[in-house]
């Protein structure tokens, strides 16, 4: 068994990459919250890229359900590269080569793919940022066992940031210096969900029932956006950031 490898999002660039069974509400979504389109694409319909100013966002069109590819791009290569999908309990890995990269297959429906830093990634143009209004949150998984979901994240080199108390749904965040995960142990939902914070998430989810999606307010001022594929983003309120440490320990 080899050692746990490099956390993945130190020395990396990260993009989330998003299957989606039709690309439309999902561009037209993004488009009204704010983020920008990096280039227009001969297929629009197949794929599409936007930024928020901090993470790249490809959208690409599969057969639902949605699915969400976590793509860093990382200079700890090598260190990637001798780490065996072994170490990682119920992954599957599909690619270990620079060009490809390696892909684990960590929860259902949800993606790693750590690349080489020599591979091409979209650069977002300079100054350009949704914050403060607009600042990603987490992606978020539904899973019937927080234990196992744990030991998984935990053996890609994901630390916990906070966990839930006793007499709360069991949860748990994760970091790993660029990204936060968010699992709970909620066997109806699976997930996976994107969730941002903003000053007025009202505000945001009525942007998105003007564009015909489903909406739903959940408790503590957070609402819902339903996209095709069963994948929802959720608008959190700003007093509900947890800042994550500069270097997780």
């Amino acid at each position: 068994m080899t050692d746990t490898p490099q956390i993945p999002g130190r020395n990396s660039t990260l993009r989330l990459e998003i299957d989606l069974p039709d690309l439309a509400p999902a561009a037209a979504l993004l488009t009204a919250w704010g983020f920008r389109s990096l280039y227009e694409l001969e297929e629009p319909e197949e794929c599409a890229v936007f930024t928020d100013g901090f993470f790249n966002w490809v959208l690409t069109r599969r057969p639902a359900p949605a699915q969400v590819c976590l793509h860093y791009l990382t200079e700890d290569w090598d260190a990637w590269l001798a780490t065996t999908a072994a170490d990682v309990q119920h992954t599957a890995r599909t690619h270990a080569d620079p060009e490809w990269g390696i892909s684990f297959e960590v929860s259902e429906r949800v993606h790693v793919q750590i690349q080489s830093v020599a591979a091409d990634l979209e650069v977002p143009p300079a100054g350009f940022s949704l914050l403060p209004d607009g600042r990603f949150a987490e992606v978020g998984i539904g899973t019937g066992s927080l234990a196992s979901e744990l030991a998984r994240w935990g053996q890609l080199g994901f630390k916990v940031l906070r966990r839930s108390q006793p007499d709360e749904v069991p949860y748990a965040l994760l970091f790993d210096g660029v990204l936060v995960i968010g699992l709970y142990e909620q066997a109806s939902w699976n997930g996976p969900s994107l969730a941002f914070f903003a000053e007025e998430p009202a505000a945001r989810a009525q942007a998105a029932h003007e564009l015909g999606l489903g909406i739903e307010e959940l408790h503590d001022g957070a609402w819902r956006v339903w996209l095709p594929g069963q994948l929802s983003m959720l608008w959190l309120p700003e007093y509900r950031r947890v800042e994550p440490p500069s270097d997780p320990v």
